[in-house]
């Protein structure tokens, strides 16, 4: 495959030079673009879109040159050194795409186990009908499961997602609106883990994930199979209806749901609103100005409905997920795989929009011992000005990088979710809420899509931040391990080591915030 994705550039390459040569043979450069043609047309065909470049231009200069000769004609000079510019710029164009948006492997875990993976489907008959399922179809949930495996594994690496997945994911992003097609690449990348091989011996501790709104089973798989490596059996939990698409074992698809589409739509619009700046306040302590429009820092009062709709579902989705565990009653193919689970030392994590329901959920169960949100904003009102039971880590974009929070940092404030997890008077001081801010990130750093993109497409289509692939990949590794090492596996000390090791990550003062809550009157 990767003599595939790179066949377009060195063909495009040879054929700009026999085009120079004006002595050489006349059908060599038609020979050269043909087979450009027939190599990037089959790369698209599978889906390597970044081949569609020199396909595009290969069938142009084939038609300029066929045209050519069937007439007689003889390309001018100024003809032929504008074709061969055109072929180099395109030559360059597509090495440039191919390496912005490259095939390569996801990066080794460091952890001490290989990763075996299995997927599995639990329903819920209690809940049927929900996110665009017919009205008597119960809850049914694709799980994906990341768990430390025999280290005599001969099995071939499974790739990044199954043909199938890419085509209903492509599909799912263009209805939101995004170039779905630039997922569809994503069949060909391998990753570190194996299909239903056996599993390590011992007990291991367990993490219930959930990725973002709009996004896919595999879309963390680093973090995961790092996990996994580190010693954790880490349960990747989809929520169809609310994310691009589900591709279930038996090989039917749950799309997003309508209603999702039309949430997003009124958030991205609502959205747009909180980007304005905000005014500077009048007479007033900021904090007041804070408070008084939650909704420009706070997605609480903002949300459309069908948002908290599906933070609802998403934390009774965790909540099922774990009952099944509890009961043991997961399906018995997975089951006969699965290492032994600790299920005393559970955690949920999530990113986005995973995260605020993991935080919500756990914060309302007690067999959850931790929780972890990974960039998302909170949807929870209880948890506004409230602290949670259990220690919880906020990992958070570097808002500094936000126009519209830069107000708010000069008064104090870090961002929008400072008044979430503890009363605000004890913002910083209860002990059990981490918060840490990475300088450099985005939001998409947090995902795999920080893997898949350099240069220009990092810039511009993912937004990944400032930060390489490699490094935002670490600090979101080492950070979430080290607190699931010291919350879970009793590691004391492992946290805090960890933010001093990585000089990005910064843990803030909330003091403005509890001097602010300190003097109101109610």
């Amino acid at each position: 495959m990767e003599i595939l994705f790179w066949a377009g550039p060195a063909l495009l390459l040879c054929a700009s030079l026999l085009l120079l040569a004006p002595g050489s043979n006349r059908n060599a450069p038609i020979i050269i673009l043909l087979m450009t043609l027939v190599t990037t047309g089959f790369g698209v065909l599978l889906g390597l879109w970044q081949a569609g470049i020199g396909a595009i231009w290969a069938a142009l200069c084939l038609a300029v040159l066929g045209l050519c000769k069937s007439r007689g004609w003889q390309l001018a000079p100024v003809a032929r050194y504008c074709l061969v510019l055109g072929t180099l710029s395109c030559a360059a164009l597509a090495g440039y795409v191919n390496w912005s948006a490259p095939i390569r492997s996801l990066p080794h875990p460091d952890g001490s186990f290989q990763v075996g993976v299995v997927d599995f489907v639990i329903e819920d008959e209690s809940r049927p009908g929900l996110q665009g399922a017919p009205h008597s179809s119960p809850r049914k949930l694709l799980v994906r499961a990341y768990y430390p495996a025999d280290s005599d594994v001969t099995a071939n690496v499974e790739p990044y997602m199954t043909a199938q997945e890419a085509e209903a994911v492509a599909s799912g992003e263009t209805a939101l609106g995004e170039p779905g097609v630039l997922n569809k690449h994503l069949q060909h990348i391998p990753t570190h883990t194996y299909r239903r091989v056996s599993a390590a011996s011992g007990r291991f501790p367990v993490v219930i994930r959930s990725n973002g709104f709009s996004s896919h089973v595999a879309s963390s798989t680093i973090l995961h199979t790092h996990l996994a490596s580190h010693g954790y059996v880490v349960f990747s939990l989809t929520h169809p209806g609310d994310m691009s698409a589900v591709v279930y074992p038996d090989g039917s698809v749950h799309p997003i749901a309508k209603e999702t589409l039309a949430s997003m739509s009124k958030r991205h619009h609502q959205k747009k609103r909180v980007g304005e700046q905000l005014p500077p306040p009048i007479e007033e302590h900021f904090f007041d100005t804070l408070w008084r429009d939650t909704e420009q820092f706070n997605w609480v009062r903002l949300a459309p409905e069908g948002m908290h709709r599906s933070h609802a579902t998403w934390m009774a989705d965790i909540g099922f997920l774990a009952d099944q565990l509890f009961a043991n009653q997961l399906p018995a193919d997975a089951m006969k795989l699965l290492p032994d689970l600790a299920l005393q030392d559970l955690a949920f994590a999530g990113t986005s929009f995973g995260g605020t329901a993991s935080v919500a959920a756990c914060h309302r169960d007690s067999r959850c011992r931790a929780a972890i949100n990974i960039d998302g904003a909170n949807f929870d009102p209880e948890l506004v000005n409230a602290t949670v039971r259990m220690p919880a880590l906020s990992l958070q974009q570097d808002f500094s990088r936000i126009p519209q929070f830069a107000e708010a940092r000069m008064h104090g404030i870090r961002n929008p979710r400072d008044t979430v997890y503890e009363k605000n008077q004890d913002a910083g001081l209860t002990g059990l809420v981490e918060r840490v801010e990475i300088k450099g990130m985005r939001h998409q750093s947090f995902s795999d899509s920080t893997w898949f993109a350099r240069g220009a497409t990092a810039r511009g289509i993912t937004a990944t931040g400032a930060l390489s692939p490699e490094r935002t990949v670490a600090l979101t590794t080492q950070l979430v391990t080290a607190f699931l090492d010291e919350q879970i596996k009793r590691d004391g000390g492992a946290f805090a080591k960890a933010v001093e090791a990585l000089p990005e990550a910064e843990q803030y003062s909330l003091e403005a915030l509890r001097e602010w809550a300190l003097a109101r009157p109610d």
